[in-house]
């Protein structure tokens, strides 16, 4: 008799709430869970591809697959300053650039208000991507020398962004003698980052660091060439040499 009586009132008992379930927080705490599930999901992924289970272009379109689920269990139009941009990096990873356009607006906003410099960079540069995606390769342009001008204090996410997101996509759009200068600049920028080389990030960060650059310098050369400049291309290699000399790395292959 206890144990069916003491089985009844389990039955009655309220299930404790998943603190990584979206639905199971409240609105106003739910995007900080939904940034913590899109970044537990893209590491379990990227250990799969690194493993060799599935391909990098596999990654990419399960995250996207994921990311257009966590966006339906959150409220993006009601996002405050301070969560925006993570509704913005969820539209991003599903490929629909011109939703997170006016949430990194809001989010840069209050991250320059407040002085949230790494923040600032990094959103200003997916907006700036997130124009090329749409179309705007003039104000994208202009976008990233503003935040090259600004000087960020750590301007180590200017190159890869500008090399390997912006200048896919403006590339060819008129505006090339522009996105060459822009991606000296961000060598240059990259040249001023600091990191403490015993730590992961921060021996991932050197081991990295030539190939962004000579990537970078190819792309110079290669936009320079396409633009009617051979004269500025071959000036172009010379600087790109001279620097790598400088780094104590010989040019690298792309």
């Amino acid at each position: 008799m206890l144990a069916m009586l003491g089985g009844a009132l389990g039955c009655q008992e309220k299930q404790v709430p998943d603190p990584n379930d979206p639905t199971d927080v409240p609105l106003a705490k739910r995007a900080a869970v939904l940034q913590l599930n899109i970044q537990r999901m893209s590491d379990a992924m990227n250990d799969r591809v690194v493993s060799g289970n599935i391909t990098d272009q596999q990654r990419l379109d399960y995250i996207s697959d994921e990311a257009q689920k966590l966006l339906a269990q959150g409220d993006p139009e009601h996002s405050t300053p301070q969560d925006a941009w993570i509704y913005a990096n969820l539209y991003i990873t599903c490929h629909e650039y011109a939703k997170a356009i006016p949430l990194l607006k809001k989010a840069i906003q209050y991250e320059a208000s407040v002085g949230d410099d790494d923040r600032r960079v990094n959103d200003s540069l997916r907006l700036a991507r997130s124009l090329a995606e749409t179309g705007k390769t003039k104000e994208a342009l202009d976008l990233v020398q503003s935040v090259i001008d600004s000087k960020p204090k750590d301007p180590g996410p200017v190159l890869p962004s500008v090399l390997l997101e912006i200048t896919p996509v403006t590339e060819g759009k008129g505006h090339d003698p522009q996105l060459s200068h822009l991606l000296e600049e961000a060598i240059h920028e990259h040249l001023r980052m600091k990191v403490d080389p015993s730590t992961l990030a921060g021996k991932t960060f050197l081991f990295a660091k030539p190939h962004h650059i000579w990537n970078a310098w190819l792309k110079i050369e290669s936009l320079d060439e396409n633009s009617g400049h051979p004269d500025q291309a071959a000036a172009a290699r010379e600087r790109a040499k001279a620097m790598m000399q400088t780094l104590d790395s010989p040019p690298v292959q792309s």
